[in-house]
């Protein structure tokens, strides 16, 4: 379970810094919840302006369905940058995706199913 949480960690950090970076926020949270079935993550990035083209590519880029083969892997695969490519990578490893904007805030929800060990 060690190994998982720290999957669970690097994606609330991709997260956190791809929006911090495309969004400037004013304030962003970030809880977690551990359940019987794995971890879901909620982000909340307030005071932003984000487009129709913005929302659009990030849903797209974090619908992807999930890899566990490239898990292992997405690491060195995602390097440090300033863009959205990465969330991509981020849903290769969550197992559902939701994302609301209502104009001012921006949220995000990810769900991800423990492995069996």
């Amino acid at each position: 379970m060690k190994h998982e949480l720290k999957k669970v960690l690097k994606i609330a950090d991709e997260v956190m810094t791809v929006c911090m970076y495309k969004f400037d926020p004013v304030k962003a949270y970030f809880t977690t919840e551990k359940c019987e079935t794995g971890y879901e993550l909620f982000f909340r990035f307030e005071s932003v302006t984000v487009s129709d083209k913005e929302l659009d590519d990030l849903r797209e880029k974090l619908s992807a369905e999930r890899n566990p083969e490239l898990e292992d892997y997405y690491w060195q695969l995602a390097g440090e940058v300033e863009n959205s490519n990465e969330l991509y990578l981020v849903a290769l490893m969550s197992d559902l995706s939701e994302v609301c904007y209502d104009g001012n805030d921006l949220a995000i929800h990810l769900s991800r199913k423990a492995e069996q060990a």
